[in-house]
C-alpha cells in the first residue's frame, strides 16, 4: 500500500513547531539549572561602590586644601565635614590648616581593592580556620562563613581599620607610592604590602594573588 503522499505533506511541517518548542524547554531549563554567582560577586560590587564614595570625598579634600590654603577661606559646611572624617580617619581634626594635614588624610583616605578583601575572606574563611599567627583577624574581613557573606557595615569597618590603624601603615605607604607613579591600585600589586603583618615570609602574598587570579576576583579592582 503507497503512502499517503498528501499526509506527509501536511505532517512535516507540524515536526518543525515541535522541534522548537523542545528546544525552547531545554534551554530554558538549562537556564534555571545554571549555578547561581558566587557569593563574593554581590561583595565585589558593593567594595566598587564603597570605593567610589572614597575616591568622591578625596575629590573633596582637594578641593578644599587648594582653595584653603591658598585663601586661609573654607566654608562652615566644608569645616564641619573636614573635621567629621580628621575623626573619622585618626587625625588631629585642629591640623587641618596644614598642608601635611592634608595630604595624611589623603594618605588614609584612599580605596582598598576588592580583589585584594575578598582574597582575604576567602583564605581566612572559607578554606581553612583562621590562625592568628597566620594575619591578625581584625585586619582580615569576615567574607566567607560557609555561605555567610560579608554586611555592608562590617566591609566599612574593615576598609576604615586598613585605613587608619597603625597595622596598615605599610600597606597605606605603598599604596601612596603607587598612586604617585601613576600605577594601578589592583589586590595583585597591594598583596605584598600585607606581608609585614604575617610571619609567612612571602607565602601569604602568593596564596592572595592565587586566590585572586583562580577566581578573576580583580575583575572589581579600580
Amino acid at each position: 500500500m503507497r503512502p499517503n503522499n498528501s499526509s506527509l505533506a501536511t505532517s512535516k511541517p507540524r515536526l518543525l513547531p515541535r522541534l522548537l518548542a523542545v528546544g525552547l524547554s531545554l534551554i530554558a531549563a538549562a537556564a534555571q539549572a545554571r549555578p547561581a554567582p558566587p557569593p563574593w560577586a554581590a561583595m565585589g560590587a558593593r567594595l566598587q561602590t564603597l570605593n567610589r564614595e572614597i575616591l568622591a570625598d578625596r575629590q573633596r579634600v582637594d578641593a578644599i586644601a587648594r582653595q584653603y590654603l591658598s585663601s586661609d577661606d573654607i566654608s562652615e559646611d566644608d569645616f564641619n565635614w573636614l573635621k567629621l572624617n580628621a575623626e573619622k580617619y585618626g587625625l588631629e581634626p585642629r591640623q587641618r590648616g596644614d598642608r601635611n594635614f592634608f595630604n595624611a588624610l589623603l594618605s588614609r583616605m584612599d580605596v582598598v581593592p576588592p580583589s585584594l578583601a575578598l582574597a582575604q575572606g576567602w583564605l581566612e574563611y572559607g578554606w581553612r580556620k583562621p590562625k592568628p599567627t597566620r594575619f591578625p583577624p581584625a585586619c582580615a574581613p569576615r567574607c566567607m562563613a560557609g555561605n555567610r557573606t560579608l554586611a555592608p557595615e562590617d566591609m566599612h569597618a574593615w576598609v576604615l581599620t586598613i585605613n587608619t590603624e597603625p597595622a596598615g601603615a605599610n600597606f597605606r605607604t605603598v599604596r601612596a607610592q603607587l598612586r604617585q607613579q601613576k600605577r594601578p591600585l589592583s589586590g595583585r600589586t597591594l598583596a605584598p604590602a600585607l606581608e609585614p603583618l604575617t610571619s609567612e615570609h612571602g607565602r601569604y602574598t602568593a596564596r592572595l594573588t592565587t586566590v585572586i587570579r583562580q577566581f578573576k576576583m580583580d575583575r572589581w579592582d579600580p
